[in-house]
Formats: C-alpha cells, structure tokens, sequence
C-alpha cells in the first residue's frame, strides 16, 4: 500500500472517529469549500454543502488531505464562476504568522546559508551579513516562545483595536491555530 493511500484511510478514519467533536461551521450553506486530495497536488473547489452531516459523510468517504472554507458568503457556493456565485457578503479573516515578524528567539533557532558568498548563520535575516546579496537559503523554526509571540498579537488586535475600534463583541470571534505558524 502506498503512503498516500495509508495517510487518505487514517484520515478517513479520523474524520469518521472525531466527527462528533468536528466544530459545525457557520452558515455552511453559503461558503464555498475547497480540498486537497491525496491523489494529486491540485485543489477541487467550488463545493458546497446543505448540512454538517454532508460535509462530514464527504471527509469520510474522501478522507483529503486539506480541507478549506471560504471567508464568503454565496447564494450559489457551488457554482464555477465567481459571478454566478451571487456574492453575500464575508467574515472578517485576519491572519497571524510568526515567521513574519522578528522574535528574540530566532537568533537562537533560525539558520541561515549565503548561496552566494557561503557565509552561515543565525537568526532573521534578508540579506548576508557579508556580502549584502540576497541569495539566502533560510531554516526557520517555529517554537513555543514565537507561539506566544503570536498569542500576545493576537490578544493585542482584539483588546487593542477590534473591540475599541469596532465595538466588535467577543463573542462574535473564532481564534484557531492555523496548524504551525500562528493563528487566524
């Protein structure tokens, strides 16, 4: 059995063993859902579901790789031409990715190779610190002093802008960790 095969039935398995505790996604019937299976690198889009048990019964019987939820609303989420679609309206999606931005703790894990003069390091860099060229090769790692980095950003745009700002209501938000790099 290939590795792809096994992966898409502990998938399947996984989705078939979880789906009680699988969050129920809202206004499901207006979003567009995209997916990733393990047969090939492309992505199907322009799915849409009537009800959480269809989405459910789809991760089961497909078990993909990836799955993605449009932050839009449609009338017709379905539909391949994003005319058609008939436009509602949209969440609010802001993304934080720790990467992106300098932590202390990136001079001690981050390496860094110059492609061209062969100077290494560490830390975040864009250029060689030698010969000022930007043909860095670049291994980042994501550890739990950045995750809290991104926490502290996060805490920061909700009690700092969104509900100051916006008069945004708590409880009118959705935090999740993005899988590896910050949360959304």
């Amino acid at each position: 059995m290939s590795d792809n095969k096994f992966l898409k039935r502990l998938f399947q398995a996984y989705y078939q063993e979880k789906q009680k505790q699988i969050p129920a996604v809202s206004s499901l019937k207006f979003r567009e859902f995209g997916f990733i299976p393990w047969e090939k690198q492309i992505m199907i889009r322009h799915i849409g579901f009537d009800s959480q048990k269809n989405l459910l019964n789809y991760l089961i019987d497909r078990g993909p790789k990836h799955v993605y939820s449009s932050g839009s609303l449609y009338l017709q989420p379905e539909v391949p031409d994003m005319e058609s679609k008939k436009y509602q309206g949209c969440d609010l999606i802001i993304d934080i990715d720790v990467d992106h931005f300098y932590t202390p703790c990136k001079d001690e894990h981050d390496l860094w190779y110059c492609n061209n003069c062969g100077v290494k390091g560490t830390g975040m860099i864009e250029k060689c610190s030698k010969c000022e060229k930007s043909k860095i090769t670049k291994v980042t790692w994501i550890c739990d002093k950045c995750l809290d980095v991104a926490k502290n950003e996060i805490k920061k745009l909700i009690y700092d802008f969104l509900i100051p700002d916006f008069g945004t209501d708590e409880k009118d938000m959705r935090i999740a960790f993005s899988g590896h790099r910050g949360y959304h």
